[in-house]
């Protein structure tokens, strides 16, 4: 009975955590707007350090994926934000059109989240704070809902033209 109780309890919490995460995030209101209309038949890359942040909502959650859980694809029309697919349900593929970005801002982030491992990993789960990792990131603002995507530049270096640079 308590071991039924217990599994009860932790399913409910990491539900519920997954609730906010999706909605905080801004994913789910990404994913309501932007659903997956063609598969992505491109390779994929692994982000190292992904973030995503909610910028009009109420529950503004800054959520970070670190070690390689969120891929990215670009076309020529399109951003494609991947989740894995044991999680899928829950953060369903995004596919993010250029036209949709407001602004897109390089900068180089010192003190993020140094992924453990090597990037041919499956998945990562594991990630440490290295006040010295350095790399080049691009932040990303959509225009409606407002969000923020903060993402390794090399994920989509082959779409830095159809960014407004700013």
């Amino acid at each position: 009975m308590e071991t039924a109780f217990g599994i009860f309890a932790f399913l409910t919490i990491t539900g519920l955590i997954a609730f906010l995460i999706t909605r905080g995030s801004g994913w789910h209101a990404l994913a309501g707007k932007y659903p997956e209309r063609a598969p992505y038949t491109g390779q994929l890359r692994r982000c190292t350090t992904f973030q995503m942040i909610a910028v009009d909502s109420d529950l503004s959650l800054a959520t970070r994926f670190s070690g390689g859980i969120v891929s990215v694809g670009v076309t020529r029309d399109a951003l494609y934000i991947v989740a894995p697919s044991v999680v899928r349900f829950l953060f369903p593929t995004i596919q993010l059109p250029w036209t949709s970005i407001a602004s897109a801002k390089p900068f180089e982030a010192p003190g993020w989240v140094k992924p453990i491992g090597t990037s041919g990993t499956a998945i990562q789960l594991q990630a440490e704070y290295d006040p010295g990792f350095r790399g080049d990131f691009i932040e990303l603002e959509t225009t409606t809902p407002k969000t923020c995507i903060r993402l390794p530049m090399y994920a989509i270096e082959d779409a830095r033209s159809r960014l407004p640079l700013s």
